[in-house]
């Protein structure tokens, strides 16, 4: 009973791990646990992002905040941050997660270009995709990763260079208690299982 429970738990990680995929639709992630919308906290325009949103558990490097309003391409809406303001233009860029996530997605707005997204972790290459981009909704408008565990995504933008992004979508690492309950449910299906085949005996 034991070496099947163990043979089912190896198979249930190693399935999970079989479907590592690039997110490239006009959706992003399924049921995130955080979407950054970049109203949360509001700075001044063309103000470079580093920081400020480390209390949602994210960190940037090489973007600009703009607090123009509304835009009018799918996938941004509100305020939104990009590599190119007043300063000079930024790319490539990195997102950055204070702990371990397992998908993330964001809506991206570029002139027509190849744009080659990269998941990292511990500074360790981990997967990448290139995909075509727009700011017309006729390509798919939200791109990122789901189904492998990164802590950065590092983004570099083909054509002029310039992106714009929002709608940051966040699903991370279960903790190890997540995993414990797991098991220890699994572990009472057994037991259960077992006790109802002893008593029809």
């Amino acid at each position: 009973m034991k070496m099947k429970l163990a043979s089912c738990l190896i198979a249930a990680l190693a399935f999970s791990n079989a479907h590592a995929a690039s997110v490239q639709n006009t959706t992003g992630i399924v049921s995130p646990a955080t979407t950054i919308t970049f109203d949360e906290v509001v700075l001044a325009d063309s103000s470079l992002v580093t920081t400020e949103y480390s209390g949602l558990g994210v960190t940037f490097s090489s973007l600009y905040y703009n607090s123009q309003g509304p835009a009018t391409f799918p996938g941004i809406s509100g305020n939104y941050v990009g590599n190119n303001a007043s300063g000079p233009l930024l790319n490539p860029f990195s997102i950055f997660f204070s702990s371990d996530v397992t998908s993330a997605a964001f809506g991206v707005a570029t002139n027509p270009a190849l744009s080659t997204f990269e998941a990292w972790n511990g500074g360790l290459f981990v997967e990448s995709f290139s995909a075509s981009t727009s700011f017309d909704g006729s390509t798919d408008y939200y791109f990122g990763f789901t189904g492998i565990t990164f802590d950065e995504i590092r983004v570099s933008v083909g054509g002029d260079g310039q992106m714009l992004i929002d709608n940051l979508q966040v699903t991370a690492v279960p903790e190890p208690e997540t995993y414990a309950m797991l098991l220890a449910g699994l572990g009472l299906l057994g037991f259960m299982a077992r006790r109802r085949k002893e008593s029809a005996v």
